[in-house]
């Protein structure tokens, strides 16, 4: 894996939510959501509300805001890392944050220890768009790039030869422009050394 360069989105890739939508929506909106709720189980049932479309807004903003610091990083993710710069590879993170959310991303990634510690500070990068999320991913002329979103696979001016995995425990039905879905973080790993070490 040596020299290989590896970017990784942050919001539900890195870290994840669902838990923490889950309780913050029940102690804001008196709800009575299930543990085992998702993210998206939570939205859709807060759209249902009166003003459903506002509530479902400002809580968005409190999860990826004030209240990230109780968020928990994705199962086997920090493992992940660690054994990616042990075997050399170059590590990025490039997300897709409003400038009033960045910081907050920043300050959780140096309080769980990817910060500075797996991941340089200087290749850590949040954009304020998807154009300059992509752009920068062609800057750091990343070899693997690693999202849950299958957008920003389909967007156009993603670069062609960097090979694509989607974060999903569920593969979409029209994977056009995905090389490779896993659901776990180990599943990762394990491609990425079998295909890329030696």
């Amino acid at each position: 894996m040596n020299n290989l360069i590896i970017g990784i989105d942050f919001d539900n890739t890195i870290v994840q939510y669902d838990a923490l939508f889950v309780s913050l929506a029940n102690a804001m909106y008196a709800r009575d959501f299930a543990d085992d709720y998702t993210k998206k189980q939570v939205r859709d049932a807060l759209r249902l509300l009166p003003d459903g479309e506002a509530k479902w807004i400002r809580l968005q903003k409190e999860v990826y805001g004030q209240q990230i610091m109780q968020a928990l990083p994705v199962e086997g993710v920090q493992d992940a890392l660690q054994n990616f710069k042990k075997a050399g590879a170059e590590l990025n993170i490039i997300s897709h944050r409003t400038a009033d959310l960045q910081e907050a991303a920043g300050n959780w990634l140096r309080a769980k220890g990817v910060a500075g510690e797996l991941v340089a500070e200087d290749c850590i990068f949040f954009n304020t768009t998807r154009e300059a999320k992509i752009e920068k991913v062609i800057q750091q002329q990343c070899d693997v790039f690693i999202d849950d979103l299958v957008e920003v696979f389909d967007e156009p001016m993603f670069p062609a030869g960097v090979t694509k995995i989607l974060f999903s425990k569920f593969p979409p039905e029209n994977p056009v422009n995905i090389d490779y879905t896993f659901g776990h973080w180990r599943k990762i790993e394990e491609f990425l050394r079998n295909e890329f070490f030696g």
